[in-house]
């Protein structure tokens, strides 16, 4: 029997799909070629993670069936990798069987991903370490150079940047806070809602204060 498709399904693979081809969430329906490529790498992700059958996704996401084969994707440049990623994804988002629980902190996140220590082969001793070389003449201390000012952190996106283009959030429209408490009510972080829609977490935290506050 095939696992139900549920909103948060298709918003977290959407989401995902997203960042890999630069398109816009709201409008990933739309008529526009590089929307149709983003609908395909989206269902084609969700039918790995889910084993479903292409005839089970391809009219959620608008596509024909038949592009869904390995055969078309591959023709498509749709790489595995892709539908990797958002599986992946789908599985952060805590929407897949046997999917760890996701933690509210994001410390404590961190932390479940620390890798584990390298262990060493019993049967190659490690030499030891050369002996340090002695210490080089006393020098006279060099003036200070005048360090370049570091730049601020912007943050990444796997999507091509347009030439010459500076990136803006939008602002959240009422169209964005309503759909926002459907797809919270459905389980889908607030920061993934943020990214679909492109606006600011905490613009649109606070216009879903009482609902945040409820999932609490």
């Amino acid at each position: 029997m095939s696992a139900q498709i549920t909103a948060a399904h298709v918003a977290l693979a959407v989401v995902a799909a997203c960042r890999m081809t630069g398109a816009d969430p709201q409008a990933v329906f739309g008529p526009a070629h590089g929307n149709k490529r983003t609908r395909l790498i989206a269902a084609a992700g969700l039918m790995t993670a889910l084993k479903l059958k292409p005839r089970d996704v391809a009219g959620v996401f608008k596509v024909d069936r038949s592009r869904l084969a390995p055969s078309m994707l591959r023709n498509a440049d749709i790489e595995a990798d892709r539908l990797l990623n958002v599986a992946e994804a789908l599985r952060n988002g805590g929407v897949l069987d046997g999917a760890r629980p996701q933690p509210k902190a994001a410390d404590a996140d961190a932390s479940a991903r620390k890798p584990s220590p390298v262990q060493t082969r019993p049967d190659r001793p490690v030499a030891p370490p050369p002996a340090p070389p002695p210490p080089p003449p006393a020098q006279p201390p060099e003036p200070d150079r005048p360090r370049p000012a570091a730049t601020n952190p912007v943050r990444s996106r796997p999507t091509p940047a347009r030439s010459g283009a500076v990136e803006t959030l939008k602002a959240v429209s009422d169209n964005m806070v309503r759909w926002s408490r459907i797809y919270l009510s459905r389980g889908v972080p607030i920061g993934d809602l943020a990214d679909l829609f492109d606006v600011d977490v905490e613009a649109l935290a606070g216009r879903l204060k009482p609902e945040l506050a409820r999932a609490a």
